[in-house]
């Protein structure tokens, strides 16, 4: 079967997925180089390997291009007008990409696409469609230099998370992408980020999950959606980016995690017997009762401020510890836009730090929503679990109890419990 100038490269039957390549045609005129951002890297005086402008090669040598793989999930950048509104139709992101001469140019990585069938509106994701997602990386690992994964926006901060604590050991880019205007729009901000999102993944040696989205590269699981409407819809808050666009693209090398020591692993179990509840004024027993009946297994609390809730109702401590005594994981985060949770500051908080109740320090809702889905489906104890929350995984917060403990860039030494059960 061919479309356009894309083929059929090979079936697989796992998710039933079908690849595409761009098809190279010796006879088309080659096209000229566009102006595209160069690398540059600061805090760094030795840049990596692979960062930087490419050094001049003699016209008789071609230069080894590095090859990506572009993992189409769903979202808006490829959706296709149809009567009165847009739709995901399948293949018409290839056939549009095929149209961009941005992708032809040998300034470009060498990728192939692969599209998911039936393609997902973000809404719909949840735990299967993030080991979904890390299989597919897993399967073809050591076949590409990087990987971008084209998302819907509403879930993409809680997909890059995710998949942080599902890939150990990672050492290749994850560069997680998507738009507010379908690409096929004249005036669209999915060209430039797919466009950066697969010259970052192909070129930059940043062994992490990451986002992309307008001018900045975010650590994917310190990245929450703040904006429904503008295209600058992500933001890491204070933690700052791992790259800025501008006229170049300016690499925070500092701020990248450490090149992975291990082999990489991928780890495939989520526990989705959580829930987020956010503490507000006259909050009812009634409803925090219900929400943590069985089969609840973790709750994540976004507490006010720097960590406080009511002090006068005394019937809501009560039932979170009865909670914890049963065996819940509870787990408080901010619900400030930015900042750290500490107990333990004021009198409104303190009575929780007497509970079994777990510090979420600066992790975002959506880091410990996912990290605490992770560790759930890991067959770790209460106290194992709440240890780990408390402890920097995958770059995930600032703060940790127990971060002496652990040496950079091995991520499971700590304990030979999750080593050998992981």
């Amino acid at each position: 079967e061919t479309k356009s100038s894309f083929h059929i490269l090979r079936h697989y039957t796992v998710h039933t997925n079908t690849i595409y390549e761009m098809e190279k045609d010796e006879k088309k005129e080659k096209i000229n180089n566009l102006d595209v951002p160069f690398m540059t890297v600061t805090h760094s005086s030795q840049p990596s390997a692979n960062v930087g402008e490419r050094p001049a090669v003699p016209s008789d040598l071609k230069p080894t291009r590095r090859r990506i793989l572009v993992i189409y999930t769903g979202g808006t950048m490829g959706m296709k007008k149809e009567g009165a509104g847009y739709k995901p139709v399948q293949k018409y992101l290839a056939e549009m990409m095929e149209l961009m001469p941005e992708l032809h140019t040998d300034r470009m990585p060498e990728w192939n696409l692969l599209e998911y069938s039936p393609l997902l509106d973000s809404a719909d994701m949840n735990e299967g469609d993030w080991v979904k997602m890390a299989s597919d990386i897993e399967y073809h690992y050591y076949e590409y230099d990087g990987f971008v994964v084209i998302h819907g926006t509403d879930t993409m901060a809680y997909t890059a998370s995710a998949l942080s604590f599902a890939f150990e050991n990672l050492g290749k880019p994850v560069v997680l992408t998507g738009s507010c205007t379908p690409i096929v729009e004249v005036v669209s901000d999915g060209r430039r980020n797919l466009i950066v999102s697969m010259m970052i993944a192909g070129y930059c040696d940043i062994p992490e999950v990451c986002v992309f989205f307008n001018s900045k590269l975010l650590r994917g699981n310190r990245t929450s959606k703040v904006d429904a409407w503008g295209l600058g819809a992500f933001s890491s808050g204070y933690f700052p980016p791992l790259a800025t666009l501008g006229l170049q693209l300016k690499l925070n090398v500092k701020a990248f995690l450490p090149q992975p020591k291990g082999r990489f692993r991928v780890h495939k179990k989520f526990d989705s017997n959580c829930a987020v509840l956010r503490m507000l004024p006259g909050l009812s027993e009634e409803i925090v009762k219900n929400v943590l009946r069985d089969p609840i297994k973790g709750l994540v609390i976004q507490l006010y401020g720097v960590g406080t809730m009511p002090q006068r109702n005394r019937a809501l401590l009560e039932i979170f510890a009865e909670a914890a005594k049963r065996g819940v994981v509870i787990v408080c985060v901010t619900q400030c836009y930015s900042g750290t949770v500490n107990l333990g500051l004021y009198e409104a908080g303190s009575e929780l730090a007497k509970l079994d109740v777990v510090s979420g320090h600066d992790m975002t809702c959506e880091a410990a929503y996912t990290k605490l889905c992770f560790l759930l489906g890991s067959s770790l104890n209460q106290s194992q679990v709440n240890r780990w929350m408390a402890i920097d995984m995958r770059g995930e917060l600032t703060h940790s109890q127990l971060a002496s403990d652990r040496n950079e860039g091995d991520i499971w030494n700590v304990d030979p419990y999750l080593t050998s059960h992981l």
